[in-house]
């Protein structure tokens, strides 16, 4: 197990995050991030919130998420990368990451 105390990352273009457990990186050669922060509200067709959706990054390169009571979430996830959005009854939803989602979730059809 490798550790890493605060003070040897000081300088370098990392983000800990507000939980201490993780840590994001940035592209040091354009100084530019390599994650977005997606802001989104899940929902089913009738416009009725969905609290506790599964969020996860395909690939499992990020911890994902769930919604909060009102259908929202937030989760800092790879550019590019792809988001699967489930809920109970509901069929699963594949999106592309982007700072801002509104997802609304289908029944699934049955077999």
């Amino acid at each position: 197990m490798i550790s890493i105390s605060a003070n040897d990352i000081k300088g370098l273009n990392v983000y800990k995050s507000s939980d201490g457990k993780r840590v994001f990186e940035f592209d040091t050669k354009n100084n530019v991030s390599t994650y977005v922060t997606v802001r989104g509200l899940v929902k089913d067709t009738a416009g009725n919130t969905l609290p506790k959706a599964k969020i996860n990054v395909k690939g499992g390169a990020v911890k994902g998420t769930v919604t909060d009571e009102e259908g929202y979430f937030v989760l800092r996830v790879p550019k590019n990368g792809i988001l699967q959005v489930s809920y109970k009854g509901m069929a699963t939803s594949t999106l592309n990451a982007s700072s801002q989602l509104m997802v609304t979730m289908k029944k699934e059809e049955s077999r």
